[in-house]
């Protein structure tokens, strides 16, 4: 990783090492399962999937917008020493562009991906779908 973040500020592409022995790829599960039977079932799915494409998952449930972010923020920290690549999932109802908790409260997506990208260094690329 830390050949990384040296040579990444002299390329415009992501740098993929030849070595992978310490190249880790992680999968972050984020579901809520308000008003979404099934929603487990589909979390431990993807979970599984992630896992069998050589990821380490880590799959939480939560419920509110704060949570979340905590959430988010715990996770992401956790593994950022040892991430080489990280794959979030997101899983809520919502509408174009939010995402909503059981409490009601919509997240705009853009706050997520806002709070990926201050907390993600910058040698990781940010890509959204």
């Amino acid at each position: 990783m830390e050949q990384i973040k040296e040579l990444s500020p002299y390329s415009s592409h992501y740098i993929i090492p030849h070595n992978q022995k310490k190249a880790r790829r992680h999968g972050l599960i984020l579901y809520n399962s308000a008003d979404r039977s099934g929603a487990e079932v589909e979390a431990q799915n993807l979970k599984q999937a992630l896992e069998t494409a050589g990821n380490e998952v880590i799959k939480m449930e939560w419920s509110s917008a704060n949570e979340l972010h905590s959430m988010i923020e715990s996770a992401v920290g956790g593994i950022l020493d040892k991430c080489s690549l990280l794959v979030f999932c997101l899983m809520a109802h919502g509408s174009r562009g939010v995402i909503q908790g059981e409490d009601g409260r919509k997240i705009p997506v853009n706050d997520i991906f806002h709070q990926l990208n201050l907390l993600l260094p910058t040698h990781l690329p940010l890509v959204r779908s």
